[in-house]
């Protein structure tokens, strides 16, 4: 059966497109950034993960999606900035091993934009002191 032609699956579009629409949450909008820059949305995705850190300051997966953002933007100068908070920021989220990865990847993209090298032997294959 073609679902356009199904009357009961319309009215049920329908009643969902017409009810109540909630505020969106910071998951909402991590969501539809993540799945915009995925279809290299970058404006869509900019705005999303800048809408999430209106409602959630420290969120980490905005702040480091939007450094991702500018950085395939081309934005670079802004990018790096991100980055640097990412890193800042991951040194507080309570998963250490989820902080230093982030930590890590986020000096990583900064070596990257400003050296052309990602540059981790010392954050990854050192054991630090």
């Amino acid at each position: 059966m073609n679902m356009e032609s199904n009357p009961d699956k319309n009215a049920a579009n329908d009643m969902q497109l017409s009810g109540p629409v909630s505020p969106p949450t910071p998951a909402h909008l991590l969501d539809a950034g993540w799945q915009a820059y995925a279809q290299h949305d970058l404006a869509k995705a900019e705005s999303s993960f800048q809408e999430a850190l209106r409602l959630d300051p420290d969120c980490i997966d905005a702040i480091f999606g939007l450094g991702l953002t500018l950085k395939a933007a081309g934005q670079k100068e802004a990018a790096v900035g991100w980055f640097r908070k990412a890193a800042e920021v991951a040194e507080y989220i309570e998963n250490r091993v989820r902080g230093r990865m982030i930590h890590r990847l986020a000096v990583g993209h900064i070596h990257d934009i400003e050296t052309g090298d990602w540059n981790l032997e010392k954050e990854t294959w050192q054991k630090q002191g």
